[in-house]
């Protein structure tokens, strides 16, 4: 019967470790990739202008980073953040994106062609 019971705990530990793994990579990663691409519909950028795009887990702000290059602006890098549950600091809701736009160097640009969408 104690055997059982341990065997039975171990399984309900194993499946609750499986689904926070699920829910904070392939999750996250899938509605950080559906805000990006409603927040760049809402700029004006179609599918056609991405030159590359990719995401990555920030784990120190517990968010999602997509870094994208479009063909019509090549010279500068978009930023977009994703936080899921919104960031204090900037007052970001549910799931929301911000975009901050640079240089290759890392300087902020005197112009872009995408500027970023007002935070409500």
């Amino acid at each position: 019967m104690k055997n059982r019971r341990f065997i039975f705990a171990l399984k309900a530990v194993f499946s609750l470790l499986v689904l926070l793994l699920i829910y904070f990579y392939p999750l996250q990663w899938i509605l950080c990739r559906i805000a990006y691409n409603r927040y760049i519909k809402e700029q004006g950028i179609s599918d056609d202008e991405i030159v590359s795009s990719w995401a990555r887990k920030i784990p120190k702000v517990d968010g999602w980073e997509v870094d994208a290059v479009y063909k019509t602006d090549p010279n500068n890098h978009y930023y977009y953040v994703f936080h899921l549950f919104g960031d204090s600091g900037t007052r970001m809701g549910i799931g929301r994106m911000s975009c901050v736009v640079m240089t290759a160097e890392g300087e902020e640009p005197a112009e872009f062609l995408y500027p970023p969408l007002p935070s409500d």
